[in-house]
């Protein structure tokens, strides 16, 4: 069960890290990029595109980032062109900007599955109950230090700082001077780049094709909204416990209901706490 456990908190970790993605894009645009998935494929095969053609991997993982930036960006100018800003009108968009470059996969790359191996050691070391191997200690290791990254981004840079003044006023923020277009581009580059870096750490574990890192979107959208669509905390602890949830289901009852746990845990802490786990009710004075 420790063993389980373990495999939960690091993959959930990963689930958390996409899931800051969303959240960076989120305080400074309040939109919701549910063509995450479809986006992060493209990465990827582009990245393992590099890595078969006798690439580098740095090189690979530096093209990785570049294609989503590029489509974070590109993204945030399309919505730019869309007349009606309503709050579904962003998600519509965006998830057909998403069906759209899953059309350019299938095209490019068809039904192919890829197997992305990292330059970990093999081998590994027993703790107790638990046989840490060394590939996992890096991944979790790599993912605190993105983790913590994002906090100190948001924190303690003047960008994170301006990104925090659009989502609790975005008028305010105009008036102090705040370059918010300036911002909204650099939050979605960001944000992409931060779902990459996840979506890199677990395509070992789900091998590469077309619908594998769109289901891994989706389970970080489910680490958002238990821990709070715009608490970047909250959201990797909901993906944390998203993860072992997953892995528990999967050991004790099947692998074939875990995601449909995970659709319960999200109706259950929705039904109870709407805002999210760990975050607080905005209150709008009118």
């Amino acid at each position: 069960m420790w063993q389980v456990l373990f495999q939960g908190v690091v993959t959930g970790l990963l689930y958390g890290i996409a899931g800051l993605g969303l959240v960076f894009i989120f305080r400074a645009t309040g939109v919701v990029n549910f063509g995450q998935g479809y986006m992060l494929t493209l990465a990827l095969f582009g990245m393992s595109t590099v890595i078969l053609a006798g690439g580098p991997f740095p090189l690979a993982l530096l093209v990785a980032v570049a294609i989503a930036a590029a489509i974070g960006l590109a993204t945030n100018e399309s919505l730019k062109l869309i007349k009606d800003k309503s709050e579904l009108s962003m998600v519509m968009a965006t998830l057909a900007i998403g069906l759209v470059i899953k059309g350019v996969v299938s095209m490019v790359w068809g039904s192919q599955t890829r197997a992305i191996e990292l330059p970990f050691p093999d081998g590994g070391q027993q703790f107790g109950p638990v046989f840490v191997e060394w590939s996992q200690l890096i991944t979790l290791g790599l993912g605190l230090l993105i983790a913590a990254s994002a906090f100190a981004v948001i924190n303690f840079t003047r960008a994170g700082l301006g990104m925090r003044a659009v989502f609790e006023n975005e008028g305010n923020a105009r008036l102090l001077g705040v370059p918010v277009r300036r911002l909204r581009m650099l939050a979605w580059a960001i944000g992409s780049a931060y779902a990459i870096f996840a979506a890199v750490l677990v395509v070992p574990q789900t091998y590469l094709n077309e619908a594998s890192l769109v289901t891994f979107a989706l389970v970080s959208f489910a680490a958002i909204t238990i821990g709070g669509l715009s608490n970047m905390f909250g959201t990797l602890v909901g993906g944390i416990l998203v993860g072992v949830v997953l892995n528990l289901v999967a050991l004790y009852l099947s692998s074939s209901l875990a995601h449909t746990a995970t659709l319960v845990l999200i109706v259950v802490v929705l039904f109870l706490r709407p805002q999210g786990l760990l975050s607080a009710r905005r209150i709008v004075k009118v």
